[in-house]
């Protein structure tokens, strides 16, 4: 029974939202290129310098390389999206 109510509740929330937001792939598009980079390589690139208290030169290279993509990727997506 709860998890009829909760895929209910995501499709009328996910509906709602397309309402009211015009262009919602754009922000979408915002979301998803840095939130990407960051949950999959930054975040735990991140947590294993941390936990292991040092940096390799190859941690610090997928560390950079990552936030580079990350930044690259939200600027297309936000000049794409003044595009519109």
């Amino acid at each position: 029974m709860v998890a009829r109510v909760a895929r209910v509740g995501l499709v009328l929330l996910a509906v709602t939202v397309s309402i009211l937001v015009p262009d919602f792939g754009s922000t979408m598009a915002i979301l998803g290129s840095f939130s990407a980079f960051l949950l999959c390589v930054i975040g735990p690139v991140a947590a294993k310098m941390a936990i292991e208290g040092r940096r390799s030169v190859q941690d610090v290279f997928f560390f950079a390389t990552a936030i580079c993509m990350a930044a690259w990727g939200t600027a297309i997506a936000v000049s794409s999206a003044l595009k519109q």
